[in-house]
């Protein structure tokens, strides 16, 4: 099968979505799938080992992958490439990653275009409550990992607690530093390894000094692979915020835990 994978953030650059594209287009071109990812991220080789990577594509070079698949996947909704299905009709499948509407709640008309686009794509969501959010019905598949990278290692743990996300205000990260001034007022002072980099790192970083948590609370910037296995193999508890339990699959690629001890 020829899958085509619109991701607007991809490698180099880090985050979930980027991870998880990485992890699904991977598994698919080893399973036998020819794969093109198309991005608006810059950087990297035409060519990526067994995945074609379409950096910045022209709207022709997007029109010519689009009528080359057999499916277009899209992780999370993207209108910049949505309008090629129009000239190339495709079976057209969209993760969401996010919830389509403002983190405040507010429906902007740029949301409602996407969430009439929605309608026609066969709708995946990454947690139950996105999928309630949805104007459509949607199969619930919480994102992946690689099982075959992230293992126990079997070291001591240094820290109590880590985070690993996109520093944004959506991820928690600020509640999350809120709980431990909590604690720390009831005499208890578990340490946090913030894992991740974003927009509020600052006024992160800011509020754990102004809670005089600047001890506990660890931010290590961006880590991957292994040196972000070793990152929270030394962790007690590992948050990965919006994941799901995990299910046991056959896949080197399973559900990622929200909390493992």
């Amino acid at each position: 099968m020829r899958i085509l994978a619109v991701s607007h953030n991809f490698l180099p650059q880090l985050g979930g979505i980027e991870t998880a594209a990485d992890a699904l287009t991977r598994y698919w071109a080893e399973s036998g799938h020819e794969v093109t990812v198309a991005t608006q991220t810059p950087g990297g080789e035409a060519g990526e080992g067994a995945i074609r990577v379409l950096r910045r594509p022209s709207p022709r070079a997007l029109l010519e992958a689009t009528r080359w698949a057999d499916v277009v996947w899209h992780n999370h909704i993207s209108l910049r490439a949505a309008w090629a299905l129009a000239l190339a009709p495709r079976p057209w499948i969209v993760t969401h990653q996010s919830w389509l509407r403002r983190s405040d709640g507010a429906l902007t008309p740029a949301y409602r275009v996407k969430r009439l686009a929605a309608r026609r794509a066969h709708a995946v969501a990454i947690s139950r409550s996105i999928a309630a959010d949805l104007p459509v019905l949607a199969t619930v598949i919480p994102n992946p990992y690689r099982d075959r990278l992230f293992r126990n290692l079997g070291r001591p743990r240094a820290v109590e607690l880590a985070f690993v996300g996109r520093l944004v205000s959506d991820k928690g990260a600020a509640i999350l530093i809120e709980a431990l001034a909590l604690l720390k007022g009831q005499g208890r002072t578990p340490r946090l390894r913030m894992i991740g980099e974003g927009p509020e790192r600052e006024r992160l970083v800011a509020q754990a000094g102004a809670l005089g948590l600047a001890r506990q609370v660890e931010f290590t910037g961006p880590l991957r692979d292994e040196a972000l296995v070793a990152a929270l193999n030394g962790a007690n508890i590992r948050s990965c915020p919006r994941s799901l339990p995990s299910r046991s699959a056959s896949s080197p690629l399973r559900a990622l835990p929200a909390a493992a001890p």
